[in-house]
């Protein structure tokens, strides 16, 4: 959905076509940066716990594994990192300067509106609120993962594990 905001824009996906957003749409260069830190798993957001849970639990069984996997949350925050950049940071390009244009060579500059701040804004508080409380969500999973948990365990038997 967030992603959907500068898409209707552009009517493209490519990270080619950005550059230096956070000039002509600050409120939503502010929204998206929320999103990729919550994705990068920066603590006090949704994703540091959600990460945080996974590495004590497999940490626990499977030290070496975990300690490569953890190399790939590295790699991950990096190109997350460069993503923002280039898309928000970067240069400006030529396309983004003027008013839209409806061949798409002209992209659309205007930050975003007051329905796309109503559909966003709920999913950053979210964001934030799962990250300072992840409590109502990981109540509602303990069934369920326990459940899991047994079959796992069950499942290992009878493979030798």
């Amino acid at each position: 959905m967030i992603v959907g905001v500068v898409y209707d824009r552009a009517h493209t996906r490519g990270l080619d076509d950005f550059g230096g957003l956070a000039t002509k749409m600050p409120v939503y260069t502010g929204i998206m940066m929320v999103a990729f830190f919550a994705a990068i798993g920066l603590p006090g957001l949704s994703g540091f716990v959600s990460e945080l849970l996974i590495f004590l639990g497999a940490f626990q069984t499977y030290p070496v594994y975990t300690m490569i996997a953890g190399s790939g949350i590295i790699i991950g925050a990096a190109y997350m990192l460069w993503a923002l950049q280039k898309v928000f940071f970067g240069k400006l390009p030529e396309r983004w300067s003027g008013p839209w244009d409806p061949t798409h060579k002209v992209y659309k500059t205007d930050d975003v509106n007051w329905v796309e701040k109503l559909a966003l804004i709920p999913l950053i508080v979210v964001i934030v609120y799962l990250g300072v409380n992840p409590n109502p969500i990981i109540g509602l999973m303990t069934t369920s993962v326990n459940h899991l948990i047994e079959f796992v365990k069950v499942s290992g038997q009878f493979a030798g594990m």
